[in-house]
């Protein structure tokens, strides 16, 4: 699943130790309604296509999209009509070593597709020399390769980091390629494959890499096999990055890791940094900024979800809604964070009025990131105060002691920690 400005995107097919062979498919969720792509159209045109991995929107028309498939290369859709299906016979895209009586066509194995911030489409090639390919805005292609990344089996998603490196999850660890912003002149490239990581407490014995995410802070979040890990040191010498577990403390003050031994196949990052975590057999995690303190753990037995295996997350930054994708089907959730926003000309609240059947909940959105807001009556006495998740905050109609306001009109101001604070708002609850 991916998430483009309100528009949901959701790829069906996937993959195992080798291709599952299962019809490729393509949806659209936007405004509450659905649209759902007529596969047909790819495989009347071109061939059959199957096996969906992943899809891609061009940032500059979002109408434009890549979806790459574990056999038959890349489809480019624009505006719902199939374009072209790029595989070895008009890409830099490769099929996998030649094996007698196996069409090289239903073996161009493609994990992952990502654009740059620059519209070039990159593409991790499985079980090849150059596992990382990419199509460049002048429509002409290029291959990297790695002497220690040769013929990699399961190379997976592609996460371009905000200091432009791209980092790579497969099998056998996470490869980390920075292009210097230059991708036709290959003399100051550099890579580094990282088949296991250590923190202060020894080795960390992952086998396997599930997904990359970038935070806020720019810090890197990984999911391993092994839990989550985190790189605060993203911008180091790419020889010289580490990541670590997070450790806490329980009720004995024993120290443990953050979801030890769970498999971790999506993190998503909210509008208030918080990250929300997709377990393999725990459900999805709602986990703060550090991860050291568990917000929300939901499973089969406290909410709608079908299924304890989350298979892939992503947010609507601009609602707070997360799309859970798992097993055995796609629910969503909306959070009390979304991004910031530049200013406070956007902000309201809402229920407003908030009467007794909103379950005294209100939620102001449109606030800058991380404001420190204030909730007073209208003679100016602090009622209730707190901090934004990222441009939403929400109120539970309660004095800080705990007990109901009475009916009124209450003001809301917030501030940036550098900012003059002012009146944003204004909300009416009634008893």
């Amino acid at each position: 699943m991916t998430m483009h400005e309100n528009k949901l995107l959701v790829a069906g097919g996937g993959r195992g130790t080798d291709r599952w062979g299962r019809a490729g498919t393509l949806m659209e969720y936007e405004d509450g309604k659905w649209y759902n792509f007529n596969e047909n159209e790819v495989n009347n045109k071109f061939r059959r296509v199957r096996d969906y991995t992943g899809i891609a929107v061009d940032p500059k028309d979002p109408e434009h999209y890549f979806i790459s498939s574990y056999g038959e290369g890349i489809v480019e859709i624009k505006k719902n009509e199939v374009v072209q299906l790029y595989d070895h016979t008009n890409s830099a895209l490769t099929p996998i070593t030649y094996i007698p009586g196996l069409n090289p066509l239903d073996y161009v194995r493609i994990g992952g597709v990502t654009f740059d911030k620059e519209g070039n489409l990159w593409a991790t090639n499985c079980e090849v020399t150059d596992a990382l390919k990419v199509l460049k805005t002048d429509g002409t292609w290029a291959s990297f390769g790695f002497s220690d990344f040769t013929n990699a089996h399961k190379v997976d998603k592609i996460t371009i980091t905000s200091n432009n490196r791209k980092w790579i999850n497969a099998d056998e660890g996470i490869l980390i390629f920075d292009d210097k912003g230059t991708i036709d002149d290959t003399s100051d490239d550099e890579s580094c494959l990282y088949e296991t990581f250590s923190d202060t407490n020894g080795t960390i014995d992952a086998s396997g890499y599930y997904c990359v995410t970038e935070d806020k802070n720019g810090h890197v979040w990984i999911g391993t096999s092994r839990g989550p890990i985190v790189c605060t040191n993203p911008g180091n010498n790419i020889n010289n990055i580490s990541a670590s577990r997070i450790v806490r403390t329980n009720d004995n003050g024993e120290p443990y890791y953050l979801l030890d031994g769970e498999k971790i196949n999506a993190i998503a990052v909210d509008g208030g940094n918080r990250k929300w975590i997709a377990t393999n057999s725990s459900g999805v995690f709602l986990v703060s900024e550090d991860g050291m303190e568990t917000i929300s753990n939901f499973t089969t037995a406290n909410s709608p979800l079908p299924s304890n295996q989350i298979n892939s997350l992503t947010i609507n930054q601009f609602t707070g809604e997360v799309f859970i994708g798992t097993e055995k089907g796609l629910v969503s959730y909306i959070t009390d964070a979304t991004e910031g926003n530049e200013d406070y000309s956007d902000i309201y609240a809402y229920p407003n009025p908030v009467r007794p059947e909103h379950n005294d909940r209100v939620t102001i959105v449109g606030l800058m990131n991380d404001s420190n807001v204030k909730i007073t009556d209208i003679r100016g006495n602090i009622i209730y105060q707190g901090k934004s998740a990222g441009g939403t905050f929400t109120w539970d109609c309660r004095k800080r002691g705990g007990s109901r306001v009475a009916t009124g009109i209450y003001l809301v101001l917030a501030a940036t920690p550098e900012a003059k604070e002012s009146v944003v708002t204004k909300i009416m609850v009634v008893k």
